[in-house]
C-alpha cells in the first residue's frame, strides 16, 4: 500500500458507514448502494492524490 493510500484510509475510515448509509437512502438496492459508495470513495481518492501532488 502506498503512503497516499494509507493516509487516505486513515482520514476517511470513520466515514465509510456514513457514506454507505447515505448511499443506501439514495438508491433502491443494496448492490446499487455499494456501487455508489465505491464510486464515491474512488472519486475522493483520486481527488486526494491530485491534491497531494
Amino acid at each position: 500500500m502506498t503512503n497516499d493510500q494509507d493516509s487516505f484510509l486513515r482520514a476517511t475510515m470513520g466515514a465509510m458507514d456514513l457514506v454507505y448509509n447515505l448511499s443506501r437512502r439514495l438508491v433502491r438496492s443494496r448492490e446499487e448502494a455499494e456501487d455508489l459508495a465505491q464510486d464515491t470513495y474512488l472519486a475522493a481518492f483520486r481527488a486526494w492524490t491530485e491534491r497531494r501532488r
